[in-house]
């Protein structure tokens, strides 16, 4: 560039991994027109930047239907809901609703009365505890899961529900409830810096969560948990339980660790999911190759 004159220069980043990243100063390097000398200085401060994790397209009814992103059937009602009461029929009620027992003792017929699943305030709770990493490099559960995470708040607050955060790591983050759209940046970058590297038990974490919620939330836990940790499910089993008992809607979002760089192949841990469904825990299991998809799509049933 010639002496003194404005030099302005562009250069393309690609955000490939999420994380945080500096950015050295710039230098000027400097040569006299005879080639003899030259000088290096630099010419401003160091800078960095915030990558946020991908979110990905979901689709309209995921994780509020009947199992978009699962594999696992849903414990409620055939319908989605649960029940309230009963009542009278009225024209357009649907037939499946009619209650057979009440009609038959009262001689009118009588229909079932849902309360809609409240899937307006979502609340997710991410294991970030060591065990939750199964895979090589970013290759691994844990990143499928704060994408997983970040899709669904961004797909939340499209819709204007409230949603909330809890990070289940080493240092714990709570971060509140909110149905502004422009909250999202703050769960982003909550999500871009976050590491799997707690010791201590998830199970523990989950309780204090769903404590932690907002009346009326739905809990959803985001985990790889149970994997190979010896006597694992017993107490994610058993904090499961204490999540139910709390929190009516209650959910787990298992990240499936078959399908990533140096994981064995393993069974899937189906008496781990029956129980939670026995606690009345709805469960979905997404797997490595729906992040490719989206989460558009229904899983596929396991050969």
């Amino acid at each position: 560039m010639l002496w003194s004159e404005p030099f302005v220069h562009r250069y393309p980043l690609t955000a490939r991994c999420r994380g945080r990243y500096v950015l050295p100063p710039p230098a000027a390097h400097a040569i006299d027109s005879f080639d003899l000398f030259a000088a290096r200085r630099p010419v401003g401060p160091a800078d960095e930047i915030v990558v946020y994790p991908r979110v990905l397209p979901l689709g309209r009814e995921t994780l509020t239907g009947a199992n978009p992103v699962g594999e696992l059937p849903d414990r409620r009602t055939a319908d989605g809901t649960d029940f309230r009461a009963t009542r009278e029929y009225r024209p357009g009620d649907e037939l499946r609703r009619i209650h057979w027992p009440s009609t038959a003792r009262l001689g009118k017929p009588i229909v079932v009365e849902y309360e809609e699943p409240n899937a307006a305030n979502l609340f997710l709770v991410l294991d970030a505890t060591r065990a939750a990493l199964v895979g090589e490099g970013k290759d691994n559960t844990f990143e499928t899961a704060v994408t997983v995470c970040a899709s669904l708040l961004s797909h939340s607050l499209d819709r204007g529900s409230a949603v909330g955060l809890y990070v289940a790591g080493q240092h714990p983050t709570l971060i509140e409830p909110s149905d502004d759209r422009g909250s999202l940046l703050g769960f982003l970058e909550a999500l871009a810096l976050v590491e799997a590297d707690g010791d201590g038990l998830f199970g523990a974490s989950a309780v204090l969560a769903a404590e932690l919620a907002p009346r009326g939330a739905r809990v959803m836990l985001v985990s790889a948990q149970p994997t190979y940790r010896a006597g694992a499910a017993g107490e994610l089993l058993a904090a499961a339980g204490q999540v139910a008992r709390r929190r009516r809607g209650a959910g787990w979002i298992w990240l499936d660790p078959r399908g990533y760089r140096g994981t064995p192949p393993t069974a899937a841990p189906e008496s781990f999911f029956s129980g939670l469904a026995h606690l009345g825990l709805t469960v979905y299991r997404v797997r490595r190759e729906q992040i490719a998809n989206g989460l558009a799509a229904p899983a596929q049933s396991p050969a």
